[in-house]
């Protein structure tokens, strides 16, 4: 159906890392040729959290906050957020996002946690958007 009607297709974060996107692309593609379309017409977009943080020692530290408010292990929040978020240092996440980019995906809409929503926001803008952008 994206491949016949559709001018955006939105692929989410949670469990579907760059490898398993660029798979979905790739039937994306056959499909389009398929329907005689050409794929670029199609803007393709992840969207998902993003949890980061600009140095590793804040990282943790956000990671055992986050760990005690769900009462559980600061291990297991950081296995939900690596497979299922753009997750790490702010270094870690433009690293990230430029891999989406390198296979395919023309932009991304993020979310951040509630409680540093807008913090975060204003963070992701001034410290990682202009690094994607050069």
């Amino acid at each position: 159906m994206v491949a016949k009607y559709a001018d955006i297709s939105n692929f989410t974060l949670r469990d579907l890392k760059p490898k398993y996107c660029e798979e979905r692309l790739s039937i994306l593609k056959e499909y389009c040729s398929k329907e005689e379309r050409d794929c670029n017409s199609i803007l393709k977009t992840v969207s998902g959290l993003c949890f980061f943080s600009d140095t590793r020692s804040e990282l943790e530290q956000e990671l055992e906050m986050e760990a005690r408010k769900q009462h559980t292990s600061k291990e297991e929040v950081r296995r939900f957020f690596e497979a299922s978020a753009i997750f790490g240092t702010s270094e870690e996440v433009i690293d990230q996002i430029k891999m989406y980019e390198r296979i395919g995906i023309d932009g991304a809409m993020f979310r951040f946690f509630k409680a540093r929503q807008e913090e975060k926001a204003k963070s992701f803008a001034e410290t990682i958007l202009p690094k994607i952008r050069s």
